[in-house]
């Protein structure tokens, strides 16, 4: 429906007769683009549960919702940009050895990481229980880095 619209817009053909319609399309475009950038930069009102870190710019922000809990919103954390892409990563690596298993393959071989990422999966592959444990873990990690750092810190001084 609205791709003959966008199609439409970007026509040039007969502008004195489609100009003021193509000009209005262009319009409510950069109005429903306006309302959109507005409300996706939206301050969150969140902290990280992790670090504490509040949202740290407009596209920096905390995160309430994370992945494996998608599903289930009221028990996902709410992370910080940078908790974030250290969750999504362990996270990602747990889910893509499952699916590698699950596809036969007995190592990570290039080619089973692409059959991995083409492949459709109609379910998700990790059970509540196992993101959660794996939740748990990446968050003792965490515990364990700030820990070391701290320790460091104090030998320094």
């Amino acid at each position: 429906m609205l791709t003959n619209a966008f199609k439409f817009m970007q026509e040039t053909n007969r502008p004195h007769v489609h100009g003021d319609a193509r000009a209005k399309i262009f319009s409510l475009l950069e109005e429903i683009y306006t309302v959109y950038k507005q409300h996706m930069h939206k301050s969150t009102g969140r902290t990280c549960d992790i670090c504490g870190a509040g949202d740290k710019s407009e596209i920096h922000k905390v995160s309430d919702v994370i992945p494996g809990y998608e599903h289930r919103e009221f028990a996902s954390p709410c992370l910080c940009y940078n908790h974030l892409c250290g969750w999504r990563m362990s996270y990602c690596g747990l889910e893509n050895k499952r699916k590698t298993k699950m596809l036969g393959y007995v190592s990570n071989t290039p080619q089973a990481r692409i059959d991995v990422i083409t492949t459709v999966w109609q379910d998700r592959v990790l059970s509540d229980e196992e993101t959660d444990l794996q939740f748990a873990k990446y968050l003792a990690n965490q515990l364990m880095k700030a820990k070391n750092a701290i320790n460091k810190q104090t030998q320094l001084a």
